[in-house]
């Protein structure tokens, strides 16, 4: 299974579809489908005689010879904007491909009803109602999903039910579903899946596990220590496009892909140390492009030259790619030196952020204060800090007068909000304790055992290795369909409610690796500290 390669192919179909000069017109949602999918490389879609990307909604001209490949949701929205296009022209012909099923009869009627000039030649359904963030993971990007009264908004489990359902569809599998028992949202949404998705029949070797993000709060709010996940943590990751508004170094090109950046994909799960090592290949793959570029002005030989001007594309592209992860390297550095993320093995908030997930609340409140009272960390390291004590006694009150004691008051309602999130929430209530299993080996992280004192295995590694081992329990994760027992599964789909990490993103792929169960993962979000901060804030 391959997310990325699902909706390219998707794409790549319907551009294929129509002969002559093609334009691509989208919804917002579908735009960014259309683009992340190609890496935001548009020169791909040039081959195939598309030479406009443009909203749907935008002003344009009459374009009399140019045919339309229109991407959209079937929104009511939408719709109305589609009839009025049809209703005033502007390209010789449309097809229109919806990245769901139409709701109903009416809405296609009303469509046909609004092509008066006969321009409509195709309307397909093409299950395009994710993002693909890479070949293993997908997204909905669907922030706060938890409404003020601590229920998902109706909109929002509408929308993972329909992202999940044309996940599975893009990707030709019906499985059997499965869910977090007590979570309230996931049984819901799980039921929904499982009407729409198998219609009764299933892929006997196929499995969709639903859980909610609420299992683990650990994870988002840990300083990761991952490529991927760091840069995500450090200056945010917004639909494969890197945020540079902190950097100090300009970075022309912000795609941050892994399926469309060899470099990224062989090194996005690697410690950070290791990438760095990488340093030196970077730099060479640098000075062969400016060594190339050299013998090109001076070589007058024609053969010669014309055996250089080949080789330009292909050392263009990897100069093009070291000269960006060079730079973005020497940014989380100077962030990780600024910010004191690691001083030495007694000064790291690597290791401290461990610590308060499994010591006694006693021996690390002494911790605590010396961290709130001192400089070493900026505020967003103390808050998490403040964040993982919290939830980890219950000390929510407590934690709160400890901030306002060290003149942290701003963060209080953090505190607040993170209660009523998680405080009382069923969705915890699991046989795994994601405090007691943070530093605890799983299968799939033990090459990281050089790095011991900053390991942590999410709670998905553990689930999922019981999940391999036929272990996982039919109480807690049941089966929409009565049938939760053993099933010998080769294709996997886990989706967390409420977002999913890039740390789980690595536990997922090591775990196809391994096993040879071929797994995808998604979420509702793709979240770093920032992201899962604002959501929780959301709930309150």
């Amino acid at each position: 299974m391959d997310v990325m390669k699902g909706t390219t192919s998707a794409v790549f179909h319907a551009c294929r579809s129509m002969e002559g000069l093609n334009a691509i017109l989208a919804d917002e949602y579908m735009l960014d489908v259309v683009k992340m999918s190609v890496g935001y490389a548009l020169k791909k879609l040039l081959t195939m005689e598309v030479f406009l990307l443009d909203k749907l909604s935008s002003t344009r001209e009459v374009m009399p010879e140019v045919a339309a490949l229109v991407f959209v949701e079937p929104s009511r929205a939408n719709l109305e904007v589609l009839e009025s296009e049809l209703n005033d022209p502007k390209y010789s012909v449309y097809s229109i491909y919806f990245s769901r099923a139409p709701p109903d009869d009416s809405f296609l009627n009303s469509l046909a009803a609004a092509d008066v000039f006969q321009r409509v030649r195709r309307v397909e359904v093409l299950f395009l109602n994710f993002l693909p963030i890479d070949d293993k993971l997908f997204s909905l990007s669907l922030p706060r999903l938890i409404s003020p009264a601590r229920h998902m908004r109706p909109s929002s489990r509408h929308y993972c039910v329909e992202g999940v359902v044309s996940l599975c569809a893009s990707l030709k599998i019906k499985p059997r579903v499965r869910f977090q028992q007590s979570s309230s949202e996931c049984e819901v949404i799980a039921n929904h899946i499982n009407t729409l998705c198998t219609a009764d029949t299933y892929d006997k070797d196929s499995l969709l596990l639903v859980l909610d993000r609420r299992m683990d709060v650990v994870t988002p709010l840990l300083v990761p220590w991952t490529y991927r996940a760091m840069v995500h943590d450090f200056f945010g990751i917004v639909k494969n496009i890197i945020d540079t508004s902190s950097l100090t170094e300009t970075i022309e090109d912000r795609v941050f892909s892994a399926a469309h950046d060899l470099f990224l994909k062989h090194h996005k799960d690697s410690h950070i140390a290791d990438v760095v090592q990488t340093v030196p290949l970077l730099k060479r793959d640098m000075k062969q492009f400016a060594q190339l570029r050299e013998d090109l002005k001076s070589t007058t030989d024609v053969a010669a030259m014309a055996k250089i001007v080949d080789q330009i594309p292909a050392l263009k592209d990897k100069n093009d790619i070291a000269a960006k992860h060079l730079k973005i390297l020497i940014e989380v550095n100077e962030f990780y030196k600024k910010n004191n993320i690691h001083v030495d093995d007694d000064t790291s908030m690597l290791l401290l952020q461990l610590r308060v997930c499994v010591e006694r609340k006693g021996i690390f409140l002494k911790e605590l204060k010396k961290v709130l009272a001192g400089s070493t960390f900026r505020h967003a390291e103390k808050l998490r800090l403040a964040l993982l004590f919290a939830a980890k006694h219950n000390a929510y009150a407590e934690t709160s007068k400890l901030l306002q004691e060290f003149g942290l008051d701003q963060f209080c309602s953090t505190i607040d909000a993170l209660q009523q999130y998680y405080g009382d929430c069923e969705a915890k209530r699991l046989p795994y304790n994601a405090f007691q299993l943070v530093a605890k080996a799983s299968a799939f992280n033990k090459d990281e055992a050089e790095y011991g004192m900053f390991a942590h295995a999410p709670l998905l590694a553990h689930i999922l290795q019981d999940l391999k081992d036929e272990k996982l329990s039919a109480t807690d994760f049941p089966g929409c369909d009565m049938a939760a027992e053993k099933q010998r599964i080769k294709k996997l789909v886990v989706f967390i409610v409420g977002g999913a990490t890039y740390e789980e993103a690595k536990i997922v792929s090591r775990f196809s690796e391994i096993t040879g169960i071929d797994t995808v993962l998604g979420g509702s979000m793709i979240h770093n500290f920032d992201s899962f901060c604002d959501d929780i804030g959301s709930s309150k």
